[in-house]
């Protein structure tokens, strides 16, 4: 499991891909914000936890990476964005892309750092998972890195292009 601030981050990153390979053009302040939301958007599901706690005795662990944990939220909104750009909206396409981007890394960050996710769920209980900062005796290490590293790369990038 990636830091918050690892999925933030990953997500700016998806937004720099789509602003220098799709859209091809500088994309306004805005949809960075948008792009940090999207990359921490499958973790929603923690804020049905208390509830399922209330209801009835339901593990953080049955909640959490169960059911926004899938390759079809990213699917939806690109389809999501395809329809949009069909219909001329190019804002919303853009948003619709972030989104997907966004929770597709997250899921890749799950997925290869620490954890299991259930790529097909509901359709499948397959699960997997690489856990590469397990193998490192402090993994939290690892992770704290991987946010400074993914940060220092954005903002090299970030001053590559105005050069």
């Amino acid at each position: 499991m990636a830091y918050a601030v690892t999925h933030i981050i990953a997500g700016i990153l998806g937004a720099e891909l789509i602003s220098k390979f799709v859209i091809k053009k500088e994309i306004p302040f805005r949809y960075y914000v948008l792009s940090g939301v999207a990359g921490l958007l499958p973790d929603i599901d923690v804020l049905f936890y208390p509830v399922a706690k209330i209801a009835g005795n339901a593990s953080f662990e049955s909640i959490h990476r169960h059911y926004t944990h899938n390759l079809f939220i990213p699917l939806i909104f690109i389809i999501a964005a395809l329809i949009a750009f069909r219909m001329k909206k190019e804002n919303i396409g853009i948003a619709a892309l972030i989104f997907a981007l966004g929770s597709f890394t997250h899921l890749l960050l799950d997925v290869s750092l620490l954890g299991e996710i259930g790529p097909f769920f509901p359709f499948s209980e397959f699960i997997m998972g690489f856990n590469i900062a397990a193998m490192f005796d402090k993994s939290i290490i690892v992770l704290a890195g991987l946010d400074a590293l993914l940060l220092l790369g954005w903002l090299y990038w970030k001053e590559r292009r105005h050069v």
